[in-house]
């Protein structure tokens, strides 16, 4: 919004909805959907050039419907762009473990964040993975030090530490045409 981007939310938790106007302060006036990803209001579909996700997809029920649900949003070509935690960092199922407030039934779908199951879910609801990044080497508190990014950096170009790297980047596009009468 910064940047001039025209930005919307969608949030199934009408509480988290409201946490994310009370953030705004009006300062951005960006709208917030309370709406289901896997279902998406009818009134708006075929909006969107682009939908991003932080951290969402390892949450929901069914990535095909998930994947169904922002093919609707998107128009023809549209992309999104989804960052999720790789299932082959052990540090994730740490973290799981020793955070207070953090339980497995509600992390459990980190196992399907594989690039193969998101490929085959996305390819089923008329999406195509065009590419996977995986980067960062350590949690915010260290990568955010000026020592720990210039760390992370090093680390990220060590090729044989890749399959393992915590941040995955995966791009969709969209990969047919919209039918707005539908």
């Amino acid at each position: 919004a910064e940047k001039g981007l025209n930005v919307e939310g969608l949030e199934l938790s009408p509480f988290l909805a409201e946490k994310m106007r009370e953030f705004d302060r009006g300062k951005y006036r960006i709208p917030v959907h309370c709406a289901d990803l896997h279902d998406p209001p009818r009134e708006l579909e075929g909006r969107y050039d682009a939908v991003v996700g932080f951290f969402v997809l390892h949450h929901l029920a069914s990535l095909q419907r998930a994947f169904s649900g922002v093919k609707r949003l998107l128009k023809a070509g549209g992309r999104a762009v989804f960052l999720e935690p790789n299932p082959a960092n052990p540090l994730y199922y740490l973290q799981v473990l020793l955070t207070p407030g953090m339980r497995w039934a509600a992390e459990k779908g980190i196992r399907n964040m594989r690039g193969s199951a998101l490929w085959r879910e996305a390819k089923a609801a008329g999406m195509r993975l065009e590419k996977l990044e995986r980067y960062g080497f350590f949690p915010p508190f260290v990568a955010n030090r000026w020592w720990g990014g210039i760390m992370d950096r090093k680390l990220e170009r060590v090729r044989i530490l890749h399959p393992i790297l915590p941040f995955q980047l995966f791009f969709f596009v969209r990969s047919d045409g919209f039918d707005s009468s539908r």
